[in-house]
């Protein structure tokens, strides 16, 4: 019969190398060399299951594309890394996940607040529905706001050959695109003029005339170009409107 080797039991600073001792703490009692049982992170206590939480969400975030619940779910996971990091003493580990928690929780907000709608003014509510609805209420009004609203007496609008430095918007009144003298399109409420000089910056490819005073607001490039510095992603769906509107008056043609 096999007989059982005795364990023995040795201070803690004399159990180095030993493959067969156990550690007599403190307070006199047993405690394992062996780091997978010992202490409060072996794999069965909560921290271990936190840890890995915190890592399938981080993981299950990659799979994400709305950036709000990308946002929400990367949150949770640094949070977990912070509550399994701090009573391990792992300070680093938690000071970058608690940075990481605060970064999203900005952003949270931002997206949010962003996503909120903004009531809209009755004057041009159905300019937003039929043309800008792709942006958010409050990305419209902010669009808005960079353009300026004015009147334009009856005559030559725009020159062909010109190079236009606005693209303008029709609010009220009718314009007509005239090529040698022969009209070709007439421009109504929620037609963009002048928009492919600027998304080819190139020159006005025929003249609009105007019989009668019309209302327009015009977006200045300078303008349209510092949108796509400051938000890229905002100027892209202004792109995408403005080729609509191309497309749209192509097929007219056509």
């Amino acid at each position: 019969m096999a007989t059982k080797r005795p364990v023995t039991f040795v201070p803690i600073n004399m159990c180095s190398g030993m493959s067969d001792c156990r550690i007599l703490n403190f307070h006199g009692t047993l405690r394992s060399k062996d780091p997978v049982t010992r202490g409060p992170y072996h794999l069965m206590t909560w921290p271990f299951y936190v840890l890995n939480f915190g890592y399938l969400l981080i993981f299950i975030g990659l799979a994400v594309r709305d950036i709000l619940w990308l946002r929400c779910i990367l949150l949770v996971g640094h949070i977990c890394q912070v509550i399994y990091a701090v009573p391990k003493g792992a300070y680093p580990t938690a000071f970058w996940n608690s940075l990481f928690s605060v970064v999203n929780t900005v952003q949270i907000i931002a997206v949010i607040r962003e996503r909120t709608k903004v009531p809209i003014p009755k004057t041009f509510e159905d300019i937003y529905e039929n043309i800008f609805s792709n942006l958010s209420t409050r990305e419209f009004l902010y669009f808005w706001s960079l353009g300026e609203i004015s009147t334009r007496p009856a005559g030559l609008f725009l020159k062909e050959g010109d190079q236009p430095h606005e693209v303008f918007l029709l609010l009220s009144g009718e314009a007509h695109v005239q090529k040698a003298n022969h009209e070709v399109a007439l421009l109504e409420r929620g037609h963009f003029m002048a928009e492919m000089s600027f998304l080819t910056d190139g020159r006005a490819s025929a003249d609009i005339v105007i019989n009668h005073e019309i209302g327009v607001i015009g977006w200045p490039h300078e303008k349209l170009n510092n949108l796509k510095k400051l938000n890229p992603a905002l100027y892209v769906k202004i792109q995408g409107i403005l080729g609509r509107d191309v497309a749209n008056k192509a097929k007219k043609l056509g």
